[in-house]
């Protein structure tokens, strides 16, 4: 087993807040145990430098699965799954609206 050490160092390491290291955990991305002392979070040095060198490779450090997916709109043309820039609804008439929409005064 190799080195563990605590979440400001592996943050440090990755050049990351500490929040993003708990985001990287919640996303299967790392590994983490309690400390000793039942609260802090430990992290495996080697397994912290691995993603740190994706990250600068210019690899992407999220889990597979977590990012854009695709539609296939018709046979043979995917496309990326996009939200609106903006709600239909504001100063238009959204396409599920019976009734025209009317400014409210």
């Amino acid at each position: 087993m190799g080195e563990w050490i605590n979440a400001a160092e592996a943050a440090q390491r990755l050049g990351v807040k500490q929040a993003t290291l708990y985001a990287y955990v919640s996303r299967g991305m790392l590994a983490r145990r309690r400390g000793e002392d039942g609260r802090s979070s430990l992290f495996e040095a080697d397994e912290v430098a691995l993603l740190a060198d994706r990250g600068q490779r210019g690899e992407p450090r999220r889990a597979a699965g977590t990012g854009d997916f695709v539609i296939e709109s018709e046979p043979g043309s995917p496309r990326r799954a996009r939200a609106p820039s903006r709600p239909a609804a504001i100063g238009g008439r959204h396409p599920g609206m019976t009734t025209p929409h009317r400014e409210l005064q």
